[in-house]
C-alpha cells in the first residue's frame, strides 16, 4: 500500500510540475490581454482589457476602437525574441491558461494596468490593484474617459446576440479559407459580418469553453484589421 501511495504521489507531483512549467516562445497578440505562444492561447493573469470591437463615440462623429488600441499597446511591449510566461494553473471562462508573462524584465500585465490600458477584473485577486489606483488617480489611458468595462460589454453583447440565436446559443463557428476551425464570440469585431450557413458545416455553440472543447479556436488579432480611428491615449 505504501508503495502504491508513493507511486500515486509521484504521478501527481510530476503532473503538477508539468502544468506549472514556464511557457517560452515568440508571441502573437490575440487581444489586449491575451497572447498566443506555440499555438497555445494565454491570458494575462490579473487584468481584463477591452475587447477588440469595443468603441466609444467621437465628438467629431464616428467611433474610436479603443479595444484595438489596447491590443496595439500590448503588441508594442513585446520585445523581439521570446516571451516568458509563468502559468498560475488556472484558466479563464473560455479555457485560456492564466499566466504572468514577461517581455525581458517587463511584467506585461503590470505594464498594461500601469498605463491605464486594462482593468483589474472584478472577480478574484489581482496583484496589480495598487498600480490601478495610481493609474485611476492620474487618469491615465482609459481612465480619462468613462468607458464600459469589458465584463459588462461581453455580458451585454451575449445577451443581445442570444435573442436571435437558436436556443440562445450565440457563438458562431466555421472553417475558414485556410481550413482553420474558428469561432466568433458575440463581442468579436467580425461577429456581425459573418453569416451562418449550416449546410456549409457552420455550428452554433452556447459558450466559448464549449466551442474550444469541440476543437474551435478564436481568430487572432490582425494588424491589417485596424481601422483609422484607434484609441491613442
Amino acid at each position: 500500500m505504501r508503495q502504491i501511495l508513493i507511486f500515486m504521489l509521484s504521478i501527481f507531483l510530476g503532473a503538477s510540475l508539468v502544468s506549472l512549467a514556464e511557457i517560452v516562445g515568440p508571441a502573437v497578440v490575440v487581444d489586449g490581454d491575451t497572447l498566443e505562444i506555440n499555438g497555445q492561447q494565454i491570458r494575462l493573469f490579473g487584468i481584463d482589457a477591452p475587447e477588440a470591437a469595443q468603441t466609444l463615440p467621437l465628438a467629431t462623429g464616428g467611433q474610436d476602437f479603443f479595444g484595438r488600441g489596447a491590443a496595439l499597446v500590448l503588441r508594442s511591449l513585446l520585445e523581439e525574441g521570446e516571451i516568458r510566461c509563468e502559468p498560475t494553473n488556472k484558466h479563464d471562462k473560455r479555457g485560456a491558461m492564466l499566466a504572468t508573462c514577461f517581455s525581458g524584465k517587463t511584467d506585461l500585465g503590470a505594464e498594461m494596468i500601469e498605463r491605464g490600458m486594462a482593468w483589474t477584473p472584478p472577480e478574484g485577486q489581482s496583484p496589480y490593484k495598487k498600480l490601478e489606483d495610481v493609474a485611476r488617480t492620474k487618469r491615465l489611458g482609459f481612465w480619462r474617459d468613462q468607458l464600459e468595462r469589458p465584463w459588462f460589454y461581453r455580458r451585454r453583447k451575449q445577451f443581445s446576440a442570444g435573442s436571435d440565436a437558436p436556443k440562445g446559443c450565440a457563438f458562431k463557428a466555421t472553417v475558414d479559407r485556410k481550413g482553420s476551425r474558428i469561432y466568433f464570440s458575440p463581442w468579436s469585431p467580425w461577429y456581425r459580418k459573418f453569416d451562418m450557413d449550416l449546410a456549409r458545416g457552420d455550428k452554433w455553440f452556447c459558450s466559448e469553453p464549449e466551442a474550444i472543447a469541440a476543437g474551435w479556436k478564436s481568430p487572432l488579432f490582425l494588424m491589417s484589421s485596424i481601422v483609422a480611428g484607434v484609441y491613442n491615449p
